[in-house]
């Protein structure tokens, strides 16, 4: 019979942080839970002098596109951390998303940064753990007696 990997801090973070985005992602089709349009309103006011002002403005125009990509985005890969599946994928789709949201959102809500940081490191530590290597001890076919 095959051995279960005891579980670690990293899996309680992939689940806790893949709850949340799923619970995230569903939030962003209510805008009674979320008002998305408000947010992007307040980004694009905030981003309007500096570089990022043309293309916030752009992101204001099709808020409905936006948040629809946004939210599938952050479900699909909350469900891809619950799951144990797709994990480079979802971990990659992730830092971008992040990413994303710190440089846009940061000259109009700074606490962005602190919200999202958690997330990134988690995500970061989720795709160090799926890039690793197997080691030869931990594959229970894999060990000589």
């Amino acid at each position: 019979m095959g051995q279960k990997k005891p579980r670690d801090l990293v899996d309680y973070a992939r689940w806790i942080s893949g709850g949340l985005c799923l619970a995230a992602g569903i939030a962003k089709a209510f805008p009674q839970v979320e008002d998305v349009a408000a947010t992007l309103e307040l980004m694009a006011a905030a981003n309007a002098a500096n570089l990022l002002g043309p293309l916030s403005a752009f992101i204001v125009a099709h808020v409905a596109l936006v948040t629809t990509l946004v939210g599938l985005a952050l479900g699909l890969t909350g469900l891809a951390f619950l799951t144990n599946r797709y994990l480079v994928v979802a971990c990659l789709i992730q830092l971008v998303l992040f990413s994303c949201f710190v440089t846009f959102l940061f000259s109009a809500i700074p606490a962005i940064l602190l919200v999202d940081a958690p997330f990134f490191a988690v995500t970061l530590l989720v795709l160090w753990r799926a890039l690793a290597a197997p080691r030869a001890h931990s594959h229970p076919s894999l060990i000589k007696e």
